[in-house]
């Protein structure tokens, strides 16, 4: 939504990842080992990937879900400076277990396009064709019940500490993910205009 209306580019550490292993190649692979049992892959991998793709020479994006570990943030840092771009903001969408859960189950990608959907609020359903592009809307292997625990526990252990991390740096803004789709985005833009 930020990426629509603001027109600044959404990049998803997770989302490069799974490209990597659409096409085959070993970064790709080592990261299908991890996230297909809802495992955070290796900082080294995720920053491996990351670096890549700032070489697209963008001035301003949208990181979605990323960082997801300490590390990764503090590696981010020498990477912003050297391509000249501040972080500026850091929004924490905070949500109960219950919330996660429902938004996971009716989680869908297409196929063709990798656009994500939510049934109920994009599509109707997960068996009708991509709006955008006509493609087959699929689900994530790691969007199974059993894998979504794996990933709290994760979560739990290695990316909560990241609250405190960007805390000290005055940069978070906690946002209450629990709500509608539009009025979690209205909390959103007050965080981006404040």
């Amino acid at each position: 939504m930020i990426q629509d209306k603001y027109q600044i580019p959404a990049v998803s550490t997770g989302h490069l990842l799974r490209q990597e292993a659409a096409a085959g190649s070993e970064l790709g692979q080592q990261a299908a080992s991890y996230t297909s049992k809802g495992q955070l892959a290796p900082d080294a991998l995720v920053m491996a990937v990351l670096k890549q793709w700032m070489k697209s020479g963008l001035d301003s994006y949208v990181f979605d879900g990323f960082p997801r570990t300490v590390a990764q943030a503090v590696q981010l840092e020498p990477m912003l400076a050297e391509a000249r771009i501040p972080l500026e903001i850091v929004l924490f969408l905070k949500c109960d277990f219950s919330t996660i859960e429902k938004r996971v189950s009716g989680r869908v990608t297409c196929s063709g396009c990798q656009t994500i959907f939510q049934v109920g609020l994009h599509v109707t359903s997960a068996e009708q064709a991509c709006p955008k592009c006509s493609g087959k809307l699929e689900r994530r292997a790691d969007d199974q019940p059993e894998v979504l625990q794996q990933r709290m526990v994760q979560y739990a252990q290695k990316t909560e500490p990241l609250v405190e991390h960007y805390q000290a740096n005055g940069l978070l803004h906690v946002i209450n993910g629990n709500g509608e789709f539009d009025g979690v985005f209205a909390q959103i833009e007050r965080a981006l205009l404040s």
